[in-house]
């Protein structure tokens, strides 16, 4: 069983952290065929999903998973299947790993995309040769000018909806295999695998308060979607 932990915002990642310190202390997560209380034999993976790719919650998390990775091998005996507690996702070098997913990555060409604006705009790009529309008149309904300038690469500033936007775009991409998103995400792939999703963020801030609800929504569609085309 693969277990997904998506960490929204600095809390959500401030509770991955919990989360991997716990199982390393050796908390249960199921029992064995035995009926031994462990975690072991299943894999853990974390997905961070924040704008701020410098967040002192990330470095936590990351050191924790380092430090639960390296106790898991002082422990194995023998092989794979000795873990002490749940395995967590590796590199290709078999260093411990988080997945950052970055929102605004796929922006990242248009010199704007620091602010709302910039990325809501640049959606407006023109298709087949035609002049696409100007988006600014539909933006003016909903936002004020100083709240689309906010640049947003440190976060949403407890300002969800300012946040949502940017992440049902993002959400939309990882449809798209070939997406940063995509790529880091590989849904094509889980679809094959035993999955089960935790999705985890603070409602009162920015971040998690405008992603929860976003990535929630399109896990749960997703999985409806594929659910309807094998019947």
């Amino acid at each position: 069983m693969i277990n997904i932990f998506i960490a929204v915002g600095g809390s959500g990642a401030k509770v991955a952290e919990t989360l991997v310190r716990m199982l390393a202390v050796g908390f249960p997560t199921k029992f064995d065929q035995g009926g031994i209380a462990t975690s072991a034999g299943d894999e853990l993976q974390i997905w961070r999903l924040d704008p701020d790719r410098s967040s002192g919650a990330a470095q936590a998390l990351q050191k924790a998973v380092d430090e639960y990775a390296f106790l898991l091998d002082s422990l194995r005996k023998g092989d794979a299947a000795s873990n002490w507690g749940m395995e967590i996702e590796r590199d290709a070098r078999g260093q411990a790993l988080v997945r950052h997913l970055d929102p605004l990555a796929s922006h990242e060409e248009n010199q704007r995309v620091k602010t709302l604006r910039g990325i809501l705009h640049s959606q407006g790009k023109a298709l087949n040769g035609q002049v696409a529309k100007d988006a600014r008149p539909f933006l003016s309904l909903f936002y004020d000018s100083k709240e689309l300038d906010v640049e947003i690469d440190r976060g949403f500033y407890q300002k969800p909806f300012i946040g949502a936007p940017v992440m049902a775009i993002f959400a939309e991409t990882l449809k798209d295999a070939n997406s940063s998103g995509g790529r880091q995400c590989q849904l094509s792939y889980l679809e094959t695998q035993s999955v089960r999703f935790f999705l985890c963020g603070s409602l009162h801030g920015g971040t998690g308060a405008c992603g929860v609800p976003v990535m929630s929504k399109f896990i749960g569609d997703h999985k409806k979607t594929k659910q309807s085309q094998l019947d």
